[in-house]
């Protein structure tokens, strides 16, 4: 027989007891941190966990549709704590008060691997809220966080805490973790502005240090996603997730003890105080990127275009979560039978050009204060509907969503307790693109970013650029070659490319790929650098007659002077 611990027998006797949950398990130094507004009250967090237990409860019945007995075996565990005060702890000078909130619960689910199996997985659900008040030692201010973590479980915010807290600034997010000059980013996923389905738009890089790797050159136009931070401290180093437009910071993959977990929290709540006023990053890397738009509301919005991988995998993840399958909503067309069918009909990209509406549907009066703007998408109309039904787009200070029309349903039935709409599941997990001022800002997942920095573009630009005397003189691209020659005429470009070190270094490989079907006139094998790099050269006249200034270009293709790559 198995020997049950007394904590356990009480935990599962008094769930609403003050949690022992720091005793019994462990859990990871990663999670979500907001500014805090307003203390959360304990009938909030009630109800929030309340929401959070309903939809872990609609998982196990769901399991127990197939499998009753099973379900009537299995014994829930259920721990919560609400609003139970903390030792204070002392951080580099500021006392940090911490008030906990946790549940930890248990449910049944379907394997991910074989849903429709009739045995299912006990998981346990764990959710903490850590209420963060900093006192700096000699001073009367008082700031406030909110500390989230969360695992197989809603996001409590969702649940009607997120009017308590607001997002961290991007630069104060950031710039704890930046110390100039020592702190290397290993890994970075970007993002670029890109506003056609054709372009490039994410890709990851991964370097012992991104910012000495990546050319400077597009930046501007680029939006930075989450990254890793390798920060010095004491005699080693201290790796950092951070992902700033969700919030997130993790710290290595241990888990710890409670108690370790909220010190870890503290440490990052008095970082992001310190930081509060920055409104750019020290890092010289950093500062080049796209930056946060602060006022949506006075851009204008020209197209809408739904990602449908990001959007299909929120779908299928709600699905898995819940259990609930796509019903069509009134006025669906016939051809409208799975999910997918949807997908395909929202794909193309929507134009929003149109004027701007108010909440009501009336023309917005920009003579009065106004919070949202309402825009209605012109074309193309939705295959199957009505051209009433059309894409909408709702744009707030500093974020949008998107508004379907109601025939594309919802995950669930009218009685599902867990039904949700496409469009909020679309909303929620942000797998939307929207471009306002031609191009020239772009709202995302990351949120909304501008590339309108003239003089940023314009440094970016000029820093690939550099002096060859030795280009001087040239007067051609290859010159005129003999039969039995071994090397290119001295004035030509072909050359100087050949025996100028500022352009090849002395023990690389050189290979002239030069032909009409060339990928580039040179290709250069660095085997100290360990890169492979293109040189292509070009070669034309400024001016007229005999007397115009030859003008030559040596060009790397795919890595800047100093040796860095392009984003």
């Amino acid at each position: 027989m198995k020997k049950t611990d007394t904590r356990e027998k009480n935990a599962a006797a008094k769930p609403d007891s003050p949690s022992n949950i720091g005793e019994c398990i462990r859990l990871p130094c990663s999670g979500q941190f907001y500014v805090l507004e307003r203390a959360l009250s304990k009938p909030r967090v009630s109800g929030a966990f309340d929401g959070i237990e309903a939809a872990l409860d609609a998982q196990t019945a769901k399991f127990a549709e197939r499998n009753a007995a099973a379900a009537r075996a299995f014994a829930q565990l259920r721990v919560r704590c609400v609003r139970e005060q903390r030792a204070a702890l002392q951080i580099d000078g500021v006392t940090v008060g911490a008030t906990l909130s946790s549940l930890t619960r248990s449910f049944l689910r379907p394997p991910l691997l074989a849903p429709e199996a009739d045995v299912a997985e006990a998981r346990f659900a764990h959710v903490l809220l850590v209420e963060l008040t900093l006192h700096p030692v000699g001073k009367d201010e008082v700031d406030a966080y909110l500390y989230v973590y969360r695992e197989l479980a809603d996001d409590p915010l969702d649940h009607g805490l997120r009017e308590h807290c607001t997002e961290i600034e991007t630069p104060a997010f950031v710039e704890p973790f930046v110390q100039p000059d020592a702190t290397r980013i290993e890994r970075m996923s970007m993002r670029m502005m890109a506003a056609s389905r054709g372009e490039v738009r994410r890709k990851t890089i991964d370097a012992y240090d991104v910012g000495a790797t990546t050319s400077s050159l597009g930046l501007h136009r680029t939006i930075a996603g989450t990254m890793t931070l390798a920060v010095p401290h004491g005699g080693g180093t201290r790796r950092f997730d951070v992902s700033p437009h969700r919030q997130r910071v993790r710290a290595g993959t241990s888990r710890l003890p409670l108690d370790k977990v909220i010190h870890w929290a503290s440490e990052r709540a008095v970082g992001f105080s310190r930081s509060s006023t920055a409104t750019a990053t020290s890092s010289a890397f950093l500062s080049q990127f796209a930056r946060p738009i602060a006022r949506l509301l006075d851009k204008t919005p020209s197209s809408v275009l739904i990602e449908r991988r990001a959007f299909a995998e929120a779908i299928d993840e709600y699905a898995r979560l819940t259990g609930l399958a796509w019903v069509a909503g009134r006025g669906a067309p016939q051809a409208w039978k799975t999910v997918d069918d949807v997908l395909d009909a929202l794909g193309d990209t929507f134009v929003v050009d149109g004027p701007a509406l108010d909440g009501s549907g009336a023309p917005l009066d920009r003579s009065r204060p106004f919070a949202e703007v309402c825009y209605r998408s012109r074309a193309p109309s939705i295959p199957g509907l009505k051209s009433t039904d059309a894409v909408r787009l709702k744009v707030g200070s500093r974020t949008c969503k998107i508004v379907l029309p109601s025939a594309v349903g919802h995950m669930g039935g009218a009685k599902d307790a867990q039904r949700r709409g496409l469009g909020e599941i679309l909303n929620r997990s942000r797998a939307f693109r929207a471009v306002f001022d031609g191009g020239r800002v772009l709202f995302c997942s990351e949120g909304a970013y501008g590339s309108d920095d003239l003089a940023l573009a314009t440094t970016q630009l000029a820093s690939i650029f550099r002096s060859v005397a030795a280009l001087g003189d040239v007067h051609s691209e290859k010159g005129k070659t003999h039969e039995h020659a071994t090397s290119f005429q001295a004035q030509s470009c072909f050359h100087v490319i050949e025996t100028e070190r500022a352009l090849a270094h002395p023990d690389s490989a050189l290979i002239c790929d030069d032909s009409t079907v060339e990928w580039a006139d040179y290709i250069e094998l660095d085997s100290a650098a360990h890169s492979l790099d293109a040189r292509e050269s070009a070669e034309g006249r400024v001016g007229g007659g005999e007397a115009g200034q030859a003008r030559q270009d040596d060009v790397a293709a795919s890595r800047q002077p100093d040796g860095r790559r392009a984003p």
